[in-house]
């Protein structure tokens, strides 16, 4: 699996932060929980055969402050792929 998280400043307040997740061949994602600063923001269970998702979470984390993003993405044989992005503005 390939996880990517980016960050920008959203103008209003905090970030903007888009998580994307790529399956490689022969995977399907099975299932991606995604948790901003300790609080759960996306657990969902995709259509069965799905290869590719992505959420944009507008006006989270904090500005400024420290911030933390977590994706684990489990697959259709239960094997999980883990990312953390952390960043302090």
């Amino acid at each position: 699996m390939k996880i990517g998280i980016t960050h920008q400043r959203d103008p209003l307040m905090n970030y903007d932060i888009t998580v994307t997740v790529d399956a490689d061949t022969g995977e399907t994602i099975a299932a991606v929980a995604v948790t901003i600063n300790t609080v759960p923001s996306a657990n969902d269970t995709p259509a069965p055969g799905t290869t590719g998702w992505e959420k944009e979470f507008n006006r989270a984390g904090q500005y400024p402050g420290d911030n933390t993003v977590e994706v684990i993405v489990t697959d259709q044989n239960g094997t999980v792929t883990r990312k953390k992005n952390q960043w302090t503005n």
